[in-house]
């Protein structure tokens, strides 16, 4: 991995996407983000790509957890039972921003932290493609 890793991998990751949704009926495009202003490798830089990708992410109508796609999302469904509360079996709720994709369904543990941070180091070690939520280790981009 390089410096220009991550914009490499920004490219081929928006024409996968735009290709994917020119495959869909017009009523199921989703709109392609657009990049975060923040500078690369910034807490707000993160924080934007997390939400970015989060937003984008189908969720389930029943319990609110959120998945890396389609696919995993319709295995899903066929065994969500939600709770009378309308949360998660087991009352954890909906998912939130972090709680919904992580695990083994794929969906790339935002909104927790990265386990890289450490005290006295300032923001954190990794960057992420605003589009996927892909992580690139930060000191292989400098």
């Amino acid at each position: 991995f390089g410096k220009s890793s991550l914009e490499i991998h920004e490219k081929q990751c928006l024409k996968k996407l735009e290709e994917q949704n020119d495959q869909e009926p017009p009523e199921r495009r989703k709109k392609i983000p657009e990049r975060p202003t923040a500078k690369v490798g910034t807490e707000e830089y993160e924080t934007a790509c997390a939400s970015l990708v989060q937003e984008s992410m189908p969720s389930c109508p029943g319990c609110g957890r959120r998945f890396g796609d389609e696919e995993r999302l319709g295995k899903h469904m066929k065994g969500c039972v939600p709770d009378k509360s309308g949360g998660r079996p087991g009352g954890a709720g909906a998912a939130s921003l972090g709680g919904g994709g992580g695990g083994g369904e794929g969906g790339g543990g935002f909104g927790e932290e990265h386990e890289g941070e450490t005290k006295g180091r300032k923001g954190p070690k990794v960057v992420s493609c605003y589009l996927c939520g892909k992580q690139f280790g930060k000191s292989s981009l400098e």
